[in-house]
C-alpha cells in the first residue's frame, strides 16, 4: 500500500489507528511515537506474561531466525529468542537448542471457575503437562517456500511417544518432533530403498 513512486524511493512514515483500540484523548504536544519496521510488527499484540522454554531439534534449523513466530495450531503464542548448536561428545551427534518465549495468555483463553487465590504458575504447569501427555509437540515448519524461512509450530500428534516434562530444568525443555521436510525425506528414502530391493530385471 503506497501513495506514490516517490514515497517508495525516499521512504515514508504511515500512521494508522488500530480498529480495536479504545478511543483516547488527543496526544499532548511533543509526544514521542515508536516507529516499527512493518505494519504487522506494529499491530502485533504486546507480550503479557512471556515464559522461556527450550526446544532441541535434531533436524536442520536453516531458515529459522531469532524473532521467528511460535504458533499453536496457527495462533501466535510467542517467538524464537536464540538458536545455538551443541555436539554430543559420545555420539558426535549435532543438535540445535532453540530458546523460545511462550506467552500463553495471547491465546485469549478465558479461565472459568478459577478458585480465589489460585496459583497461575501451578495452573501453567498442569496445563503444559496435560498438553504434552495429549501429544502436543513442537515442530519446525516452512513459513515461506521462496525464502526458506521456518517457524516453530506446536500441534497435536496422538501417536507421539509419551514424554514427561522435567520441571527441574531451567529453562524447561519441551518435547519436539521431526519437521515435515525431514519426515518426507525419510519416507522418500524408505521408498527408494524398497524400490532398490525389488528384482526389477527379473520382473
Amino acid at each position: 500500500q503506497t501513495q506514490s513512486v516517490l514515497s517508495i524511493l525516499v521512504g515514508g512514515i504511515a500512521f494508522e489507528t488500530p480498529p480495536n483500540d479504545p478511543v483516547l484523548a488527543p496526544a499532548a504536544e511533543n509526544t514521542g511515537y515508536t516507529l516499527f519496521n512493518s505494519r504487522s510488527e506494529a499491530f502485533k499484540l504486546p507480550p503479557r506474561d512471556p515464559q522461556p522454554y527450550l526446544l532441541v531439534f535434531d533436524d536442520s534449523v536453516r531458515g529459522l531466525t531469532a524473532g521467528a513466530p511460535v504458533e499453536f495450531r496457527g495462533i501466535p503464542i510467542g517467538e524464537v529468542v536464540s538458536i545455538e548448536a551443541q555436539l554430543d561428545a559420545k555420539t558426535f551427534k549435532f543438535s540445535a537448542p532453540v530458546t523460545i518465549d511462550l506467552d500463553a495468555q495471547r491465546l485469549g483463553v478465558h479461565l472459568e471457575n478459577l478458585p480465589p487465590g489460585a496459583d497461575l504458575k501451578t495452573l501453567r504447569r498442569e496445563l503444559i503437562d496435560r498438553l504434552v501427555a495429549g501429544g502436543v509437540r513442537a515442530q519446525l515448519r516452512s513459513g515461506n517456500i521462496l525464502t526458506g524461512a521456518q517457524y516453530v509450530s506446536f500441534d497435536i500428534f496422538p501417536d507421539a511417544d509419551p514424554v514427561k516434562v522435567a520441571w527441574s530444568q531451567t529453562p524447561v525443555r519441551l518435547p519436539t518432533i521431526p519437521g515435515d521436510l525431514e519426515t518426507l525425506e525419510a519416507r522418500v528414502n524408505k521408498f527408494i530403498k524398497k524400490l532398490d530391493e525389488l528384482p526389477l530385471k527379473e520382473i
